[in-house]
Protein backbone atom coordinates (compact mmCIF):
# COMPACT_ATOMS: atom_id res chain seq x y z
CA UNK A 1 0.00 0.00 0.00
CA UNK A 2 2.83 2.38 0.84
CA UNK A 3 4.56 1.42 -2.39
CA UNK A 4 1.38 2.15 -4.32
CA UNK A 5 1.03 5.55 -2.66
CA UNK A 6 4.66 6.40 -3.46
CA UNK A 7 4.17 5.30 -7.05
CA UNK A 8 1.02 7.40 -7.33
CA UNK A 9 2.88 10.34 -5.78
CA UNK A 10 5.71 10.03 -8.34
CA UNK A 11 3.18 9.81 -11.16
CA UNK A 12 1.32 12.86 -9.91
CA UNK A 13 4.59 14.80 -9.48
CA UNK A 14 5.58 13.89 -13.03
CA UNK A 15 2.18 15.00 -14.31
CA UNK A 16 2.46 18.23 -12.30
CA UNK A 17 5.91 18.96 -13.78
CA UNK A 18 4.62 18.34 -17.32
CA UNK A 19 1.60 20.59 -16.70
CA UNK A 20 3.81 23.34 -15.27
CA UNK A 21 6.05 23.18 -18.36
CA UNK A 22 2.98 23.28 -20.60
CA UNK A 23 1.63 26.26 -18.63
CA UNK A 24 4.95 28.07 -19.04
CA UNK A 25 4.87 27.45 -22.81
CA UNK A 26 1.30 28.71 -23.00
CA UNK A 27 2.15 31.84 -20.99
CA UNK A 28 5.10 32.50 -23.31
CA UNK A 29 2.84 32.02 -26.34
CA UNK A 30 0.24 34.34 -24.81
CA UNK A 31 2.85 37.04 -24.18
CA UNK A 32 4.04 36.74 -27.78
CA UNK A 33 0.47 36.92 -29.08
CA UNK A 34 -0.21 40.04 -26.97
CA UNK A 35 2.94 41.70 -28.29
CA UNK A 36 2.02 40.83 -31.87
CA UNK A 37 -1.50 42.20 -31.32
CA UNK A 38 -0.12 45.46 -29.92
CA UNK A 39 2.29 45.77 -32.86
CA UNK A 40 -0.47 45.14 -35.38
CA UNK A 41 -2.78 47.63 -33.66
CA UNK A 42 -0.05 50.29 -33.89
CA UNK A 43 0.49 49.41 -37.54
CA UNK A 44 -3.25 49.68 -38.22
CA UNK A 45 -3.42 53.08 -36.52
CA UNK A 46 -0.39 54.24 -38.51
CA UNK A 47 -1.98 53.07 -41.77
CA UNK A 48 -5.28 54.74 -40.91
CA UNK A 49 -3.43 58.00 -40.18
CA UNK A 50 -1.52 57.78 -43.46
CA UNK A 51 -4.75 57.03 -45.32
CA UNK A 52 -6.39 60.07 -43.71
CA UNK A 53 -3.41 62.26 -44.61
CA UNK A 54 -3.44 61.06 -48.20
CA UNK A 55 -7.19 61.62 -48.45
CA UNK A 56 -6.78 65.17 -47.14
CA UNK A 57 -3.90 65.79 -49.55
CA UNK A 58 -5.97 64.44 -52.44
CA UNK A 59 -8.91 66.69 -51.51
CA UNK A 60 -6.57 69.68 -51.28
CA UNK A 61 -5.06 68.91 -54.69
CA UNK A 62 -8.53 68.50 -56.21
CA UNK A 63 -9.50 71.87 -54.77
CA UNK A 64 -6.35 73.51 -56.11
CA UNK A 65 -6.84 71.87 -59.50
CA UNK A 66 -10.43 73.12 -59.65
CA UNK A 67 -9.31 76.61 -58.69
CA UNK A 68 -6.66 76.64 -61.43
CA UNK A 69 -9.14 75.23 -63.94
CA UNK A 70 -11.66 77.94 -63.11
CA UNK A 71 -9.02 80.65 -63.44
CA UNK A 72 -7.96 79.27 -66.81
CA UNK A 73 -11.51 78.85 -68.11
CA UNK A 74 -12.89 82.22 -66.91
CA UNK A 75 -10.93 84.41 -69.37
CA UNK A 76 -12.22 82.27 -72.27
CA UNK A 77 -15.76 82.53 -70.98
CA UNK A 78 -15.37 86.31 -70.69
CA UNK A 79 -14.25 86.64 -74.30
CA UNK A 80 -17.12 84.42 -75.48
CA UNK A 81 -19.56 86.45 -73.44
CA UNK A 82 -18.25 89.72 -74.81
CA UNK A 83 -18.94 88.62 -78.34
CA UNK A 84 -22.43 87.26 -77.69
CA UNK A 85 -24.01 89.09 -74.70
CA UNK A 86 -21.68 91.89 -73.79
CA UNK A 87 -23.56 93.66 -71.05
CA UNK A 88 -25.17 90.62 -69.30
CA UNK A 89 -22.02 88.50 -69.23
CA UNK A 90 -19.72 91.28 -68.07
CA UNK A 91 -22.05 91.98 -65.15
CA UNK A 92 -22.11 88.29 -64.22
CA UNK A 93 -18.33 88.08 -64.58
CA UNK A 94 -17.76 91.12 -62.37
CA UNK A 95 -20.07 89.73 -59.70
CA UNK A 96 -18.17 86.45 -59.75
CA UNK A 97 -14.80 88.20 -59.42
CA UNK A 98 -15.95 90.41 -56.54
CA UNK A 99 -17.41 87.46 -54.61
CA UNK A 100 -14.24 85.32 -54.85
CA UNK A 101 -11.76 88.05 -53.85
Amino acid sequence: MLATALSDKRGLESTLTKLQEELQEMETGLAQAKKQLADEMLMRIDLENRCQSLTEEMDFRKSMHEEVRIRLVMPREKSVCISSHTRLCLVGFDLFNSSTN
